[in-house]
């Protein structure tokens, strides 16, 4: 059975949903946390290992890394690290194969039988981005190579700043992150990628909650879904067919906040845990500003 991998600096209230549902569905599944210190308290749930300690080439690449985006340059630069850091840790432990997911994808499906599903593709993005990523190590140690590339050679790191120029001009905002480079590398390499998102009628991954309006009734900004046997399912707006939806992705602040709400079995146990993980996340923040105030 393939693993599946989460990346995550310090804690966040919403990572034990996250957890819970996959072993929901997927209850002998090996989990493994790349992390801090701060996520160590997963520890009873995931296979939990310090994210430095496969971040050297990815330390490496911010010595190349060009910022082209009005959001954060640490947030865009982690992003594009992330991969580095699979990388590495697919080649110490061996792994051949995994599903590298965010920490805000609720999964539904049994993750093995998907992986066999796409076992053909080397990579698999949902739309433009790698947040349900079933991924072969041969196929990310040639991404990350591609990334460097992108970076290093003149040529293309021209187009990165064309890329955002246009972007800016078209959108106000964003421009050149880890989607732009997949997207790239899924262009000029076609044979090893494959798109999940389907929005004509069949079973699909999803892009993000608030994402699709175009072809899916939405409600409130976000699709509107239903659950069927502990299924979501979305309603396309042509002729009101149910989609299966293999997963949904909580994309920003507001998606998060109601994750819980798409998590269909909820036990006595799930929200003692509930309870104690967001205690302890609020702690660690509070205990994080008084070290901040006395130093």
């Amino acid at each position: 059975m393939i693993p599946v991998i989460l990346i995550h600096k310090g804690n966040s209230s919403y990572i034990f949903n996250t957890l819970y549902q996959l072993k929901q569905t997927n209850p002998l599944v090996h989990i493994y946390l790349l992390g801090t210190i701060e996520s160590m308290v997963y520890k009873p749930h995931v296979e939990h290992m310090l994210i430095d300690s496969f971040s050297e080439e990815a330390t490496q690449f911010a010595g190349l890394y060009k910022h082209y985006s009005t959001n954060s340059k640490s947030f865009e630069l982690m992003c594009i690290q992330r991969w580095f850091v699979l990388k590495a840790f697919m080649i110490q432990k061996n792994i051949q194969r995994c599903l590298y997911l965010d920490s805000d994808v609720l999964v539904y499906d049994d993750v093995q039988r998907l992986s066999e599903t796409y076992a053909h593709a080397g990579m698999t993005l949902c739309g433009i981005s790698g947040h349900t990523n079933f991924i072969d190590k041969e196929v990310l140690v040639d991404f990350c190579g591609f990334v460097q590339d992108s970076y290093t050679d003149k040529n293309l790191l021209d187009q990165l700043e064309k890329h955002y120029t246009a972007f800016v001009a078209k959108h106000g905002a964003g421009g050149v992150s880890d989607m732009t480079l997949l997207s790239n590398y899924a262009e000029n390499n076609p044979q090893k990628v494959e798109n999940t998102y389907c929005y004509m009628g069949l079973p699909t991954f999803d892009p993000s909650l608030e994402v699709g309006e175009e072809y899916f009734e939405m409600e409130h900004g976000k699709k509107k879904v239903i659950f069927k046997d502990r299924i979501p399912y979305g309603l396309l707006k042509q002729g009101q067919k149910e989609v299966l939806f293999y997963t949904l992705h909580f994309q920003g602040a507001a998606s998060k906040k109601v994750m819980r709400k798409y998590i269909p079995l909820k036990s006595f146990v799930f929200w003692i845990k509930c309870v104690t993980y967001t205690g302890i996340y609020y702690w660690q923040k509070l205990k994080n500003k008084v070290i901040q105030f006395t130093t």
